[in-house]
């Protein structure tokens, strides 16, 4: 699945932008017709698209990795490139599973 999440942070952003802005991201990527979904949250909106058949096949099949130790693992890494005041919050989520 790709997903991406569009906010405003210093100026704020009507969500039909920050849809546009999310749809741009995935040009190319994923179908939509296949799946595809829309969240809107206070200041953000995300965007979820099935992959293509093209990508499933590169790929393999779909694992749900949530609460396992890989998890962990990646969430360790993204972390780092967050800014530091969303780090921290990502680092003390309550994962127990994922041994965070």
């Amino acid at each position: 699945m790709w997903h991406v999440s569009v906010a405003w942070q210093r100026m704020f952003l009507p969500q039909q932008t920050l849809l546009a802005l999310a749809y741009d991201e995935l040009v190319g990527v994923g179908d939509g017709e296949a799946g595809e979904w829309v969240e809107y949250g206070p200041s953000a909106v995300h965007l979820r698209r099935r992959l293509s058949e093209e990508e499933a096949a590169r790929v393999g099949p779909v694992l749900d990795i949530r609460s396992t130790p890989e998890a962990a693992e990646r969430l360790r890494k993204v972390a780092k490139l967050l800014p530091r005041q969303y780090r921290q919050l990502v680092l003390t989520a309550d994962l127990p599973e994922a041994g965070l």
